[in-house]
């Protein structure tokens, strides 16, 4: 009996990991977009901030992919403080 109890347990679990990696950001893209929204949210955060921002529907591929890790790359004081690495980063994304 415990073997069955243990069997279920060990598939809630591996479930349960699998559904709580979906919100943690599965791509670079998806990751960009939950770092926007933590800095925009952040206290002291204008907001206005040239962040990026992608839309959510498009695929994760050259610009948007290229922006994405742009903004994994920086903190929220450098993209909301425009910085000047974070600009040139966002620039070399351009055309691709």
């Amino acid at each position: 009996m415990n073997w069955k109890i243990a069997l279920v347990a060990s598939a809630f679990a591996t479930v349960g990991g699998m559904i709580g990696g979906l919100g943690c950001g599965g791509d670079d893209c998806t990751r960009a977009d939950d770092h926007l929204a933590e800095c925009s949210a952040s206290p002291g955060s204008s907001g206005s901030g040239s962040g990026g921002g992608m839309p959510a529907a498009e695929a994760c591929t050259g610009a948007r992919a290229c922006k994405s890790q742009c903004i994994n790359q920086h903190t929220c004081a450098q993209i909301a403080g425009n910085d000047p690495g974070y600009m040139l980063c966002l620039g070399d994304c351009q055309g691709k």
